[in-house]
């Protein structure tokens, strides 16, 4: 009989420890939940403030330790946003930045042309008909001037 007595104590204390275990790792689960919205939505509203207060050139440069910010800045101020932006300097930073940040400005990138011919032919911008023939209409440009072609 003392043998069966152990046992049963054995195993209580085994269901014990396994409810222990549960409600922490519940305890755990719980706590990291509650600590989302503090590290998360809180970063989000220091980004936004970050963002505000340096201005999207920088915050998006800046931040990723890229140059060109203050290119792109002056480019924001000093252009009409009807504009075409022919950009001859150097590659900075990330290059995709510049057409979102300078929108609704047509940015192209002419030093990035095909060394072969010099020109570079952008993605279409529309489908239609231009001196009698139709099809994709893509913005073609040299390091000078920029057109409209049917290809």
């Amino acid at each position: 009989m003392t043998a069966n007595t152990s046992l049963d104590a054995g195993q209580v204390s085994l269901t014990r420890l396994a409810r222990w275990i549960g409600v922490l790792v519940l305890l755990h689960a719980v706590w990291g939940a509650a600590r989302i919205p503090g590290k998360v939505v809180m970063r989000r509203v220091d980004d936004v403030r970050e963002y505000r207060r340096a201005g999207a050139a920088s915050f998006l440069f800046d931040k990723n330790r890229l140059r060109g910010a203050e290119v792109v800045a002056w480019l924001s101020e000093h252009t009409q946003e009807n504009a075409v932006v022919l950009f001859d300097g150097p590659r900075l930073g990330a290059m995709e930045f510049p057409p979102a940040l300078l929108a609704p400005r047509l940015f192209v990138a002419t030093r990035h042309c095909d060394p072969s011919n010099e020109t570079f032919v952008g993605r279409p911008v529309a489908r239609g008909e231009i001196n009698g023939r139709r099809g994709a209409v893509v913005v073609v440009s040299d390091r000078s001037s920029l057109r409209l072609e049917v290809r």
